[in-house]
């Protein structure tokens, strides 16, 4: 592995990294390395494999436009995967509402149930792209009101994170990915009447769901597994890589998916596993990473009122130029965390209050941003002074309907709403991205520069040919640069 310490901006990841590489264990970075070079066209998504007749792909640079076999653009291939990731993303979105025991109604599943197999572009693409994204809302308030109904209205707490969090004195049970909030739940409860001690923390998608420590974040999943202090892995349907799972079995720690576990009775059979486990590493080499920060979580619209009413006053006077949501997901493309450290700074400094999930979440509680000093330091004195953080955290990705809520709020208050999501991985994010655009929130996507609003490139203009020549160039400049 090449230059290992520039792989992310955390200590603790990097720590774990030469780890991997003194063990000649492959991890995500690897992998990457030995897949290069990528696929240009498929970075600029200028190549289709929808028939038989491909795969298929344009020249982005030709005088004359070229086409693909059945004759689309390079402007109607790039939109018609824009959509085909939209749509997936969404109905990802629909499978955690029904895994979380949300219904999917009869409205939404006639727009995502839609085939995307059509050879002709849809005569109005934004308007598609809009129908896709008021489903996606619809989804996401169904999942926020699905964990408010299986654990009761979120209250702000301080949970541990970064691989700090991991104990080496506990049986160490970690939930990766979109695990249901029943069996969260569960999990805690069980494990609190355990005569064992447990820690129970998350990675992907459970972050800060019922007191849960939050380790790391997407592309750092497989690490915590080389600390020989997970005891357990469960496992949530939506963002485990394969080789996460193929890590731990090879290194002996078992794994459950965490759709098997309904009931008490298999909860406490897990558990009995963790602790078995548990007690079979005493004494044995564990290397847990020193880094550990607060995070301060559980934020809502209703929790957050006061906040609000302050951010009105603030914002009234130009001390608060808005609240801005920051999401994404990171690529191993580019240092670990240091794109969402740096927008978030950026627009701290520009005046704006952020709020954040998921893994662009992690990388920002990390960094020590989600406590409430950093407020103070970063002179936002309307926040401080409530105690609050400059950075919210709502939970995992699939939290972002509670934005779609708290912004609806801010704008009746008269305070700017913003969405940013940068180094988009998942297709949730960009249904998520859609979702926020189709319900009003000026919605920017593939950050430029730090904290500069204007210079990202708002979703709605992805579909609109003039500005799409632009977004292939840029998109070209930044492929050749990595």
């Amino acid at each position: 592995m090449k230059e290992i310490r520039k792989k992310s901006l955390d200590a603790a990841t990097n720590e774990l990294l030469i780890s991997a590489y003194k063990s000649k264990t492959d991890v995500i970075w690897d992998r990457a390395e030995a897949a290069q070079p990528q696929c240009g066209f498929g970075r600029l998504s200028i190549c289709c494999a929808d028939c038989s007749e491909g795969p298929c792909r344009v020249n982005p640079f030709a005088v004359v436009p070229e086409l693909s076999v059945c004759g689309r653009t390079r402007e109607e291939l790039v939109s018609h995967r824009l959509l085909q990731r939209v749509t997936d993303g969404a109905l990802a979105l629909a499978g955690l509402a029904r895994e979380f025991g949300a219904g999917v109604g009869s409205p939404v599943a006639e727009v995502l149930y839609m085939t995307c197999d059509g050879m002709l572009a849809p005569a109005d693409g934004a308007a598609r792209m809009t129908q896709v994204g008021d489903a996606a809302a619809e989804l996401l308030l169904a999942i926020r009101e699905a964990k408010e109904r299986a654990c009761g209205k979120a209250v702000p707490g301080v949970v541990a994170t970064n691989m700090g969090a991991l104990r080496e004195d506990a049986a160490n049970v970690v939930l990766m990915g979109h695990v249901a909030p029943q069996i969260l739940e569960a999990f805690r409860k069980a494990a609190s009447r355990a005569g064992v001690p447990f820690n129970l923390a998350a990675v992907c998608g459970a972050e800060a769901g019922a007191g849960l420590a939050v380790l790391t974040n997407y592309d750092s999943q497989e690490l915590p597994l080389l600390t020989g202090a997970v005891d357990l892995l469960v496992t949530g349907p939506q963002c485990v890589m394969p080789a996460t799972v193929a890590l731990a079995k090879a290194r002996g720690i078992a794994v459950m998916a965490a759709s098997s576990l309904a009931g008490e009775s298999k909860i406490s059979e897990a558990l009995g596993i963790a602790a078995k486990a548990f007690e079979g590493r005493r004494g044995k080499g564990i290397r847990i990473p020193a880094a550990e920060e607060q995070l301060y979580t559980g934020y809502t619209t209703e929790n957050c009122k006061p906040l609000l009413a302050a951010l009105k006053d603030a914002s009234a006077r130009g001390m608060i130029k808005g609240i801005v949501y920051l999401g994404g997901c990171g690529t191993v493309a580019q240092t670990q965390d240091a794109e969402m450290v740096q927008t978030a700074k950026g627009l701290l400094a520009e005046g704006y209050l952020v709020a954040t999930a998921g893994c662009a979440g992690a990388a920002l509680a990390r960094a020590g941003m989600c406590r409430p000093e950093y407020a103070a330091r970063e002179g936002l004195k309307a926040i401080a002074e409530l105690g609050a953080p400059a950075v919210l955290h709502l939970g995992a990705c699939h939290d972002a309907g509670e934005f779609l809520v708290m912004a609806g709020k801010a704008r009746e208050l008269g305070i700017p709403v913003f969405a940013v999501l940068a180094e988009i991985g998942r297709n949730k994010i960009w249904s998520t991205a859609v979702a926020f655009a189709a319900k009003g929130i000026r919605t920017y996507v593939d950050a430029g520069e730090a904290g500069s609003l204007p210079e990202m490139k708002p979703v709605g203009e992805l579909l609109t040919l003039g500005e799409l020549e632009k977004f292939l160039a840029k998109s070209t400049r930044v492929a050749a640069a990595n």
